[in-house]
């Protein structure tokens, strides 16, 4: 009987010893040709695929991160707040304390949740420059919570007080850069029927004009971009 090269063979040469099949094909076996060309097809899509998809996921982020930044600088959150229960300023960030203050006293809010406070500190260490100036601090109305260490913390200690004290509506203020991840977090967290109002604070300290140029500042918003993200796709309530 006439012997012929058996093709599997060949494409076998690149494979394990033990792997291989008869070198020899007998005219009586049955050889499909188009299953050995569907695995060359499909060979060659995988290897393109993996080529490209970590192009494809770089070119992704590039995306994503660009329009995390101009988000921001389109100012998406306005600070046009009416009367809240309660004003909710999130520790962290320079300005934040100094302005959530400000929006007590023009009785923007009934009082004041101050999240993330370190366990040692008072009202008196909190606002140590007004009240060295003299300044009116109702410390009455002035609700420091101290257990929480992150944003989701934070929602969560918040959302114990508002339940405690049957809160209908918030002020949320945190610094700009921070705003969307916290925003997302509180309303995930909070109940919702609780009204929540944006109200960022703008640094002097991080210049989303000259982020290209300023490595502080373009580190703090890649920092806050990876863990908006994060919280995106694994925080569960």
């Amino acid at each position: 009987m006439q012997c012929v090269i058996n093709p599997c063979y060949i494409v076998s040469l690149f494979q394990c010893q033990e792997c291989r099949p008869d070198p020899v094909l007998n005219c009586g076996d049955i050889f499909d040709i188009k299953v050995l060309m569907r695995g060359f097809v499909s060979r060659k899509k995988m290897i393109i695929i993996t080529a490209f998809l970590p192009i494809a996921v770089l070119l992704s982020t590039v995306w994503l991160f660009v329009d995390f930044m101009e988000t921001m600088r389109a100012d998406t959150f306005a600070n046009e707040c009416g009367h809240a229960d309660a004003i909710v300023a999130l520790t962290g960030g320079s300005g934040r304390l100094k302005k959530a203050l400000a929006l007590l006293l023009s009785e923007k809010g009934d009082y004041l949740i101050i999240s993330g406070v370190n366990k040692s500190s008072d009202i008196g260490s909190i606002f140590f420059v007004e009240f060295m100036e003299k300044k009116y601090v109702p410390h009455e109305r002035v609700i420091m919570e101290k257990g929480s260490k992150s944003t989701y913390e934070n929602a969560l200690a918040t959302k114990k007080i508002v339940e405690f004290r049957n809160f209908k509506s918030l002020i949320l203020l945190t610094s700009g850069y921070h705003m969307r991840r916290a925003l997302y977090t509180f309303r995930r967290v909070l109940p919702f029927d609780v009204a929540i109002c944006a109200y960022p604070v703008y640094s002097p300290n991080f210049k989303l004009d000259n982020i290209w140029r300023d490595s502080r500042s373009f580190f703090i918003l890649l920092s806050e971009f990876i863990k908006f993200y994060w919280y995106r796709l694994f925080l569960v309530t």
